[in-house]
């Protein structure tokens, strides 16, 4: 019999093991309403950009701007409708019980922009990610926030946050608050010159990207990231992110499974 209980403890291990290891990538491409007269502006990425995943599929979060701007190099517009989806997908096609909220304000605080097709600010933009990064929501003088939801309270979650624009002085401050305190990374942008000007490159990290490892979700299972220039510029690209976190079951799904692997084990016994 103690040989039995000790094999019913080392399986509930192995099974608490297999279930922290299967990492989980929620991917979010951000946008506004692509209503160019002249062409494509926002298009939805496809690809696995930065983070360690295999996965391709990313979101599309659009929001609806007031075509402020319509012209070379692109399309510009205030927003203020907040924008919110749940049930995102993973980057492999499957439903997760992610959610996102993109908080508009309006004008002078809550901008979108995208590249207009053939222009030259198109080469500007990171060459193995040119779908994610040629659109973007943009802070500006106070910060903005975009909210995660859904996540286990206490989930341990990896973020890849994009903030490059079309032009070497578009940097983004990102910023999120958990119980550890508070986690700051500043994009420094890869390019030099004008759109006119680009410097050819792929997704940099520093340049096009930051990492904030190991933010903690909240008791309510919410990550709230902020986005605002840093000091490069009056303007912050947001252009999206990439959650990376382990999927662990609920704990009583856990524990049913573990009982269930014990009697098994018991009963074989008797």
């Amino acid at each position: 019999m103690k040989r039995h209980l000790l094999a019913c403890g080392a399986s509930l291990a192995l099974l608490a093991t297999a279930a922290t290891a299967q990492a989980t990538v929620v991917n979010i491409d951000f946008g506004l309403h692509p209503d160019h007269p002249s062409g494509a502006t926002s298009v939805l990425y496809s690809g696995t950009a930065a983070a360690p995943d295999a996965g391709t599929v990313w979101n599309g979060v659009q929001v609806t701007d007031n075509n402020a701007f319509h012209g070379p190099p692109g399309e510009f517009g205030w927003w203020s409708a907040s924008v919110s989806q749940s049930n995102l997908l993973n980057s492999t096609g499957a439903p997760t019980p992610i959610g996102v909220n993109v908080v508009g304000v309006g004008e002078p605080n809550t901008g979108a922009f995208a590249i207009l097709e053939g222009s030259p600010n198109l080469g500007a933009v990171a060459t193995d990610a040119v779908g994610l990064m040629r659109d973007y929501l943009i802070g500006f003088n106070e910060p903005r926030f975009v909210n995660l939801s859904g996540f286990a309270p206490g989930t341990s979650v990896n973020l890849y946050l994009y903030g490059a624009g079309d032009t070497s002085n578009r940097d983004t401050m990102f910023s999120v608050t958990d119980v550890n305190g508070t986690h700051t990374a500043t994009t420094t942008g890869t390019i030099t010159g004008d759109g006119n000007n680009p410097v050819t490159h792929t997704l940099t990290l520093g340049g096009d990207y930051v990492v904030l490892n190991g933010i903690l979700a909240d008791a309510n299972g919410g990550i709230s990231i902020s986005y605002l220039h840093g000091a490069g510029s009056g303007e912050g690209p947001f252009n999206g992110l990439q959650a990376v976190y382990n999927n662990v079951p609920e704990p009583t799904s856990l524990g049913l499974a573990g009982a269930g692997l014990c009697a098994l084990l018991l009963r074989r016994r008797r």
